[in-house]
Protein backbone atom coordinates (compact mmCIF):
# COMPACT_ATOMS: atom_id res chain seq x y z
CA UNK A 1 0.00 0.00 0.00
CA UNK A 2 1.20 3.37 -1.32
CA UNK A 3 2.20 5.85 1.72
CA UNK A 4 -0.79 8.30 0.26
CA UNK A 5 -3.43 4.80 0.53
CA UNK A 6 -2.26 4.21 4.26
CA UNK A 7 -2.56 7.91 5.38
CA UNK A 8 -6.16 7.32 3.79
CA UNK A 9 -7.15 4.66 5.35
CA UNK A 10 -5.92 5.55 9.19
CA UNK A 11 -8.31 8.66 8.32
CA UNK A 12 -11.18 6.62 7.62
CA UNK A 13 -10.48 4.23 10.36
CA UNK A 14 -10.86 6.72 12.64
CA UNK A 15 -14.04 8.71 11.15
CA UNK A 16 -13.23 11.03 9.18
CA UNK A 17 -15.27 11.44 5.48
CA UNK A 18 -13.13 11.33 2.39
CA UNK A 19 -13.02 14.98 1.72
CA UNK A 20 -12.09 15.57 5.07
CA UNK A 21 -9.12 12.97 4.68
CA UNK A 22 -8.46 14.71 1.37
CA UNK A 23 -8.11 18.60 3.22
CA UNK A 24 -5.93 17.04 5.89
CA UNK A 25 -3.61 15.45 3.48
CA UNK A 26 -3.71 17.79 0.83
CA UNK A 27 -4.78 16.61 -2.35
CA UNK A 28 -8.31 16.92 -4.00
CA UNK A 29 -11.20 14.40 -3.16
CA UNK A 30 -11.05 12.64 -6.45
CA UNK A 31 -6.99 11.75 -5.86
CA UNK A 32 -8.43 10.86 -2.31
CA UNK A 33 -11.22 8.80 -3.80
CA UNK A 34 -8.84 7.03 -5.72
CA UNK A 35 -6.31 6.38 -2.98
CA UNK A 36 -9.37 4.67 -1.43
CA UNK A 37 -10.08 2.60 -4.45
CA UNK A 38 -6.70 1.52 -4.61
CA UNK A 39 -6.55 0.56 -0.65
CA UNK A 40 -9.66 -1.15 -0.25
CA UNK A 41 -8.86 -3.19 -3.37
CA UNK A 42 -5.05 -4.33 -1.71
CA UNK A 43 -6.86 -5.06 1.49
CA UNK A 44 -9.77 -6.89 0.28
CA UNK A 45 -12.39 -4.55 1.27
CA UNK A 46 -15.39 -2.87 0.01
CA UNK A 47 -16.73 -1.01 2.29
CA UNK A 48 -15.61 2.07 4.95
CA UNK A 49 -17.22 -0.49 7.43
CA UNK A 50 -14.88 -3.33 6.20
CA UNK A 51 -12.07 -1.04 6.45
CA UNK A 52 -13.09 -0.53 9.91
CA UNK A 53 -13.10 -3.78 10.71
CA UNK A 54 -10.20 -4.84 8.72
CA UNK A 55 -8.33 -1.78 11.27
CA UNK A 56 -9.70 -3.51 14.36
CA UNK A 57 -7.58 -7.21 13.17
CA UNK A 58 -4.79 -4.67 12.14
CA UNK A 59 -4.23 -2.37 15.02
CA UNK A 60 -1.18 -1.23 13.93
CA UNK A 61 -3.06 0.70 10.86
CA UNK A 62 -5.57 2.26 13.50
CA UNK A 63 -2.83 3.51 15.51
CA UNK A 64 -0.78 5.91 13.92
Amino acid sequence: MSKREYEICTHLITGRTVPEAAEIIGVRIGTAESYVKRAFAKLGVRTKRDLIAWGQEHPRLHAT
